[in-house]
């Protein structure tokens, strides 16, 4: 969903992410973030090889909140905090 928000073109996550990242959307290591979270997402749906366990769920979504904070919550902080300031 953050790639569809943000405008990339459909295809493959993995090519996807690569988009989002090189458009600056993301650093590198949030880049890096998200393809834990692919890797582990194609391990709980397509392999039995690994088992994907509740504490490996639980750092997904550690990981994902921080993407998230950072595409979406950081800059809104940054301009609130900016606009709050303009009145002093």
């Amino acid at each position: 969903m953050v790639c569809d928000d943000r405008g990339i073109k459909p295809g493959t996550l993995h090519a996807r992410l690569v988009e989002l990242t090189s458009r600056g959307e993301l650093p590198a290591v949030l880049s890096d973030m998200t393809n834990i979270i692919r890797d582990l997402g194609n391990a709980g749906a397509h392999t039995a090889r690994l088992k994907v366990t509740v504490p490996m769920t639980w750092a997904m979504d550690e990981l994902f909140r921080a993407v998230v904070e950072y595409v979406y919550v950081a800059p809104y902080s940054v301009e609130a905090v900016k606009k709050s300031l303009e009145r002093y």
